[in-house]
């Protein structure tokens, strides 16, 4: 870690989900609009079962905008484990009458993509083919996805690497930042409610590189503390006992900061 370097400096609060600068439909009006003229061919909203019947909720918005142009409305009630019944999600589908399959297709992908694993690039891709985007709307929007995180469903956890501890990664491919035994002393770094800014890389020490990778949700709290109780930014030094543990928890290679993004 670079000597009298503030890391904090290179973060800043997370004002919006930058892969949604990509989103072709700002507004349900817009989304309707799209699937009556045939751009479209399906739209997908999540209620729950206490908000989906509420007067000043969004189901009688959606059920007008559908009505006027003659699209299908279809509600789906999720059985979520682990969660209240009046939180269980409801999936809203609008599409015309004619394509009406792509509601089961929706529902099938969705019951089996987490079975061995987590969420997935082909998962999305395939998601957002049923939502009737182009090949190239899907293609820009996930390599949008690719450059705001490291992997589906993970913590982003970051680490300032000088040039020995950048050597160490790529010795073993990136998959990991170096051996257990090797990575005693790196500080790493998850920033909470924040994001890179998008001029870091202009202040990263000489001799450095910013690095990030996915860990796994399930082990963030044995290395950062419980998520109720998280700073904006948090700073965890990698001991004897916790390297073994940052390994295994890694979903995604070693990611660097580069001038054309994360690579």
């Amino acid at each position: 870690m670079a000597k009298r370097f503030d890391v904090a400096q290179l973060f800043e609060p997370q004002r919006h989900d930058g892969a949604s600068r990509l989103a072709l439909y700002t507004n349900p009006k817009s989304t309707f609009d799209a699937m009556r003229d045939r751009k479209k061919g399906m739209s997908m909203f999540i209620d729950s079962r206490r908000t989906i019947t509420a007067r000043d909720g969004d189901l009688p918005e959606w059920l007008a905008l559908a009505a006027e142009r003659n699209l299908v409305v279809t509600l789906h009630a999720e059985q979520a484990p682990r969660v209240r019944d009046e939180d269980q999600p409801v999936h809203v589908f609008i599409s015309r009458p004619e394509e009406l399959w792509r509601v089961p297709a929706f529902l099938a992908l969705w019951s089996t993509a987490f079975v061995d694993g987590r969420w997935s690039d082909a998962a999305e891709n395939q998601m957002s083919y049923l939502l009737g985007y182009t090949e190239a709307e899907r293609k820009r929007w996930i390599a949008a996805i690719r450059q705001e995180r490291p992997a589906w469903g993970a913590a982003t956890i970051h680490a300032l690497l000088d040039a020995d501890q950048r050597l160490l990664a790529d010795s073993v491919g990136r998959r990991c930042f170096g051996p257990a035994n090797a990575i005693e002393g790196m500080t790493l770094l998850y920033a909470g409610g924040g994001t890179v800014k998008a001029k870091a890389l202009a202040i990263v020490p000489p001799g450095h590189t910013l690095a990030r990778v996915g860990f796994q949700p399930e082990q963030f709290p044995g290395l950062f503390g419980p998520f109720k109780k998280m700073q904006p930014l948090l700073k965890r030094t990698v001991t004897k006992k916790l390297a073994p543990v940052v390994t295994a928890a890694l979903v995604s290679s070693v990611q660097y900061l580069t001038r054309t993004g994360w690579k």
